[in-house]
């Protein structure tokens, strides 16, 4: 239990199956005992009952709020949604006392209380620790362990502008983690100026840049755990029947419920998880918050005080980025519309090309 509860927790939670139904009360009570109190975004997409749950709920410190769809921050939803809930998690914070803030994802939020509470309590320990009353901001990281527990799309072009990011703030930078930790007044100058900035669905790298922006200190933790892959949590009832199937079929032992959770995402992993690696929207979702991550960036170079050569040497490998990421999107679409039998012809004249060629040069004589 963390004896210093002073960072107000919020997150944004869709849900639109009620797949997490089970989990709240636990979670509730875990997250409570790190944190100040959760406040938590809902949307139109909510299942109802994760709604009433949360609701009933709201006595032992949770706070719930809706996102009002007539009031439009941004044009964006996806960062509308985000900003909403921030400017709620702020007026709660006020009647708190509290002047420390931490956004997370839901799903992770519910996925660690599950399997890592322990894991979950470091976390809001060290965000109290590396929070201070004014001026800071902290990226909170996911392992390398648990970056790569997520799938292709998103392992691949995330790489890219965390290594960016990375480059440009001189220190290791996660910014699809989804864990950021703000004192209150970087996060009301965050929803004064990201009205006035280019739009990024997703919104967090714009947070970040605004905190640059402010000149507030940044300061970046490593997590274990904690911030791993959470959507096999929110998919195990079909992995496990499609498990199941496939060992009928094979004459294989059935799949145990009480897997760990590693258990549980190398499943995912070997059946939906594959399905997203071959999906053609995926795709498209991950390169295109990767053109909107990079693009703000290059458009933000000025707030790092570089000189005119180290600023130009930055810009450039953005843009080869860019360049790379559009050539990689429309390789990986063509590849995805090719007929199997047709990639099985192409393989095999291509090995067929490279046999010839070898046996024609002096080595092959």
């Amino acid at each position: 239990m963390n004896d210093v509860k002073d960072v107000l927790l919020g997150s944004t939670l869709h849900d639109p199956r009620g797949v997490f139904l089970d989990s709240l009360p636990k979670t509730i009570s875990i997250v409570l005992e790190g944190y100040k109190g959760w406040v938590v975004n809902v949307t139109a997409t909510t299942d109802q009952r994760v709604k009433d749950v949360l609701r009933a709920l709201a006595p032992q410190g949770v706070f719930i709020t809706e996102t009002d769809p007539e009031n439009q921050i941004v044009p964006d939803k996806i960062e509308n949604d985000h900003l909403h809930l921030l400017s709620r998690t702020v007026t709660i914070a006020k009647e708190l006392g509290v002047k420390k803030i931490q956004y997370t994802d839901g799903d992770r939020i519910i996925t660690a209380a599950t399997h890592y509470p322990k894991d979950l309590q470091a976390l809001a320990r060290r965000a109290s620790e590396l929070l201070d009353n004014k001026r800071t901001y902290v990226n909170l990281r996911r392992s390398v362990e648990d970056y790569f527990s997520h799938h292709a799309p998103l392992v691949q072009t995330e790489f890219e502008f965390n290594r960016l990011y990375s480059e440009a703030f001189g220190i290791p930078i996660d910014i699809g983690s989804t864990a950021h930790g703000m004192s209150i007044d970087v996060v009301e100058e965050i929803l004064h100026r990201s009205p006035q900035m280019e739009t990024v669905s997703f919104p967090h790298p714009k947070w970040l840049l605004i905190a640059k922006e402010m000149g507030v200190t940044i300061r970046s933790e490593e997590t274990e755990h904690v911030l791993t892959f959470e959507t096999p949590d929110q998919f195990k009832k079909e992995v496990k029947e499609r498990i199941d199937e496939a060992s009928l079929r094979y004459d294989l032992p059935l799949s145990t419920s009480n897997s760990p959770y590693k258990k549980v995402q190398q499943d995912y992993m070997a059946t939906l998880g594959l399905d997203s690696t071959v999906s053609s929207k995926e795709w498209d979702l991950r390169f295109n918050t990767e053109s909107q991550y990079l693009t703000i960036l290059k458009n933000s170079l000025t707030l790092f005080g570089y000189n005119q050569e180290r600023e130009g040497e930055l810009r450039s490998d953005i843009n080869r980025s860019l360049l790379s990421m559009e050539q990689r999107h429309r390789a990986i679409n063509e590849a995805l519309k090719t007929p199997p039998d047709e990639v099985s012809r192409m393989v095999q004249e291509r090995a067929e090309h490279a046999l010839s060629q070898n046996s024609s040069s002096p080595e092959g004589e």
